[in-house]
């Protein structure tokens, strides 16, 4: 696999098909996955390629006193190791997390939130994704910062445990 920075926007929008077929609607288009609103918002994409084709996406922008992780994180193709119960099975989570953390220079005081949503879910594995930082967060690989509407949406905001991150993935 191959992790791409600002991946072409023609490459993305073969992606977005890809996604609207699975019934992935945030990211079926680059209007609902606010691919220019990210860029507005000092922020940048990342791609994971598999055979030249996008296989996952993230987004990252400013977001409270530092930087939103993973943001419209969505993989098409299905965890390659089986369960983890550290969540390195993701995709986004093990291929684009870490660019976005060196891009963002996150660190202790300039934190990493990934939120998730509460209440709405647009692809039907939304809610199973906050459950699942529920239990990253008893690891303490995240802690619970706060629950607030952000754009239209209830959403748990996540502060990554960076250093604790990073022992995950060894």
């Amino acid at each position: 696999m191959i992790v791409k920075e600002d991946p072409g926007k023609r490459d993305i929008e073969f992606f977005g098909y890809i996604c609207q077929d699975m019934g992935y609607m945030n990211n079926a288009d680059l209007d609902a996955m606010k691919y220019d609103w990210v860029k507005k918002h000092n922020g940048e994409w990342w791609a994971v390629y598999h055979n030249d084709i996008i296989v996952s996406m993230a987004g990252c922008h400013e977001f409270h006193d530092g930087h939103r992780m993973l943001f419209r994180g969505v993989q098409t193709m299905p965890a390659q190791h089986g369960l983890s119960k550290k969540h390195m099975t993701s995709i986004p989570w093990k291929w684009i997390l870490p660019e976005q953390l060196k891009w963002a220079g996150s660190s202790d005081t300039k934190p990493a939130y990934i939120t998730t949503n509460v209440e709405n879910d647009a692809s039907g594995k939304m809610n199973r994704t906050d459950r699942l930082f529920h239990l990253l967060a008893k690891q303490g690989v995240v802690d619970f910062f706060t629950e607030e509407e952000i754009y239209g949406q209830r959403q748990s905001v996540w502060k990554l445990n960076i250093e604790k991150y990073y022992e995950t993935m060894v």
